[in-house]
């Protein structure tokens, strides 16, 4: 029952926003590049800042970097055995591992965590008591995902110009990391933003990211040619969506 309830409240809406992104893009061809700086830079920043404000970390959430950590060293161990057992190697091998270990959260990811966390059965009665909370651990491990994504994952593609000095390059250059500062600075003040003019328009940015991010999946997907899955494709796949949550 639980499953259906999460299945048509949650999962069902994120794919008609897919849907819709795909027809949009098959009529009209969207910019995807001003849509995806829309995301980075404004509309993931912002969400980012009002998630991590609303945030009240306690000593139970101390485990849950080092269990992120955990999880990406199993996916990656995992994944080259696989590969291993499939043949692959060399770069092959590399991209195995890179594509079965790391993911984009910042997409599909959040989305549905926000559309899970604020209906049946983890709410009621207009109240969403395990939301701040989610939310505040999705944005730690999507912080830890890209910094793994443009470390580990660059290194296991052979990313020209990998190196100490790039990773920090990018880490300060990221708007997600200038949102956690500046929320961290609001509490560690007192301000109350609740009671200023920019409250009403920050807690609407949960809506509009899960629009413009499912609706850039759905053109993005579009754009994806459609070919015979091979062995590396059904690997990555399995991997992905069996081995990784287990």
């Amino acid at each position: 029952m639980i499953f259906l309830q999460i299945l048509w409240n949650d999962i069902l809406p994120l794919i008609v926003f897919l849907a819709a992104g795909w027809f949009m893009d098959s009529k009209f061809k969207l910019d995807l590049n001003t849509y995806a700086k829309l995301v980075t830079r404004v509309v993931l920043p912002a969400f980012i800042f009002y998630s991590m404000y609303l945030y009240r970390p306690d000593a139970a959430t101390a485990i849950l970097l080092p269990a992120g950590i955990a999880i990406l060293l199993a996916d990656s161990a995992a994944a080259y055995l696989i590969a291993k057992a499939l043949g692959f190697t060399g770069d092959e091998k590399n991209t195995f591992r890179a594509l079965s270990t790391l993911s984009n959260a910042g997409q599909i990811g959040i989305a549905l965590i926000l559309m899970i966390f604020s209906h049946p059965p983890y709410a009621s009665d207009g109240a969403a008591p395990y939301l701040d909370e989610a939310r505040g651990a999705i944005v730690l491990l999507l912080i830890l995902m890209n910094i793994a994504i443009n470390t580990v994952g660059a290194s296991l593609l052979g990313a020209k110009g990998n190196s100490l000095s790039s990773t920090v390059k990018f880490i300060i250059s990221m708007p997600a990391v200038y949102a956690i500062f500046a929320a961290a600075a609001v509490c560690m003040g007192g301000i109350a933003l609740e009671q200023t003019f920019l409250w009403p328009v920050l807690s609407h940015f949960t809506g509009a990211f899960i629009i413009l991010t499912t609706i850039t999946a759905g053109a993005q997907l579009h754009r994806t040619p459609i070919g015979k899955p091979d062995l590396f494709t059904i690997g990555t796949s399995i991997n992905k969506l069996f081995l990784s949550p287990l």
